[in-house]
């Protein structure tokens, strides 16, 4: 089972020269691997990919693993939609 919680922004580098075309930037991407628990931290991560995306910076979450406990996937998509990451 995998669970994913991402966010992009646009990102175009301050430097670029007026006229020249902008290099994309690839977001950064974060991941988790191995079974989805409250104690691993995986509400903790939400969080900070949500302040990462609030700095400006583009930024992907993966969370990769099987949710043992029962609603604790759809507490994590709450989490995430509250701090406006889809």
């Amino acid at each position: 089972v995998e669970h994913r919680a991402r966010a992009h922004r646009d990102t175009t580098p301050s430097d670029t020269a007026p006229g020249s075309a902008p290099h994309p930037v690839p977001p950064l991407r974060i991941g988790l691997v191995g079974r989805v628990t409250p104690e691993k931290g995986h509400l903790a991560a939400v969080d900070a990919l949500a302040a990462l995306v609030e700095r400006g910076v583009d930024a992907e979450l993966d969370l990769v693993g099987g949710v043992i406990l029962p609603g604790f996937d759809h507490e994590l998509q709450r989490r995430a939609r509250r701090r406006g990451l889809h």
